[in-house]
Formats: C-alpha cells, structure tokens, sequence
C-alpha cells in the first residue's frame, strides 16, 4: 500500500508535512508515524497522502495507513525523527 514516504527525516518534536505516496490510498485515511497519529490528513492525488507528523523520540520508525474500510498498509522504518537541535 505505501511505496514511499518524502521527507524521509524529520524533527523529533514533529510538525514535519510528509508525503505518502502508494496505492489504495483513501480519502479519510488514518496515518500512524511511529504509532503517533498524524494530522492535517488529506488526499492529494491518486495514490498520494499528505499529513504532519506528532512528536516521537527520535529513531526509524513505521507509517501505516488505515483506510476508513479497515484496510491498513505499512511501510517499515520509512520515517526517521532526529533529535531537535537545542
């Protein structure tokens, strides 16, 4: 379901807009980037997702998709927060 995620890093204080780029991609999805929900989720294009990332400890993590059918999709260690410059 999920082919790519763009930025592949960001801030461990979150905030960061990623693009999720795959196939059956739905409108209302649910985005999960380290089992943080996301916000600001909206459909760009077919197959493509836009959201802003929560706050999370930094390290690799995992972005799932779940359709509002129940159909989930995930990406392993697609999405990387790097600790916040002081």
């Amino acid at each position: 379901m999920i082919s790519r995620v763009e930025p592949r890093s960001g801030p461990s204080t979150g905030g960061t807009r990623i693009t999720i780029t795959g196939f059956n991609l739905a409108p209302g999805a649910i985005v999960k980037v380290g089992g943080v929900a996301a916000t600001g989720v909206e459909a760009v294009g077919p197959g493509k997702l836009v959201a802003v990332t929560g706050p999370h400890p930094p390290g690799r993590v995992l972005v799932s998709v779940t359709n509002p059918d129940g159909r989930t999709g995930s990406r392993g260690w697609s999405y990387r927060y790097v600790a916040a410059a002081p």
